[in-house]
């Protein structure tokens, strides 16, 4: 991380896109994802669900989230989390048998939905083709073909032979460099702003559990 300093990264985000991502969340944006939004969900901590924020819009519309986008700042305990973990398999003897499920608050649902939906224009330029998670327009169970296909070609005779590797490959959310990932999407062109609010919601990560509770990152 010391010695990286972007060298090899290149501008992909256009003038356009540029403006696109840091403009002010308008009123019928924030409404569109709060009725694309499961009214049915579970509460985060503060209680208030989907459906209380379908019942209400025409009181509540106007003030929601909207302080985030004008003022890069949420609400203290908004990114409150409630983490619970789901045994994968039975007979668990190890927390990497569990899977986090966590609950958030419906409020900052809209924001991160509303980040996410400005980013999914620009991520299929910025993102590897070779990457088919969490990408708009490509599917995961399209490696698992993929891998299928690789498998049956492995009894065909080549130069050189053919070689198939299986990596366990474990999700370590918690050993990323959040560092590193602000200063490439400086370096892919990203405004100050945008990665400003990316820094915010990941300061104002709070989690809690039935054992303890504390924040996810610090930067």
């Amino acid at each position: 991380m010391d010695d990286f300093n972007g060298t090899y990264i290149f501008y992909l985000v256009s003038f356009e896109e540029y403006m696109m991502l840091i403009k002010c969340s308008k009123f019928l944006e924030i409404k569109n994802v709060v009725f694309n939004l499961n009214d049915n969900s579970a509460p985060g901590l503060d209680g208030f669900g989907g459906v209380f924020y379908h019942s209400y819009w025409e009181i509540i519309g106007t003030d929601v989230v909207q302080q985030f986008f004008k003022q890069n700042w949420v609400l203290p305990e908004m990114n409150s989390n409630v983490v619970s973990f789901i045994p994968e398999i039975q007979g668990v003897d190890s927390i990497k048998d569990y899977r986090p499920f966590i609950v958030a608050n419906f409020k900052f649902k809209i924001i991160s939905k509303i980040l996410t939906n400005r980013l999914a224009l620009v991520a299929t330029r910025i993102i590897s083709p070779n990457q088919y998670g969490f990408v708009q327009g490509r599917q995961i169970q399209d490696c698992i073909g993929i891998t299928y296909e690789a498998i049956n070609m492995l009894s065909k005779k080549v130069r050189g032979g053919n070689v198939a590797y299986k990596v366990d490959i474990q999700k370590t959310f918690h050993t990323r460099c959040w560092k590193f990932l602000l200063l490439v999407l400086t370096c892919f062109g990203f405004h100050l702003l945008f990665v400003g609010w990316i820094i915010t919601i990941l300061r104002s990560a709070f989690y809690q559990n039935k054992w303890q509770f504390g924040r996810f990152f610090s930067l």
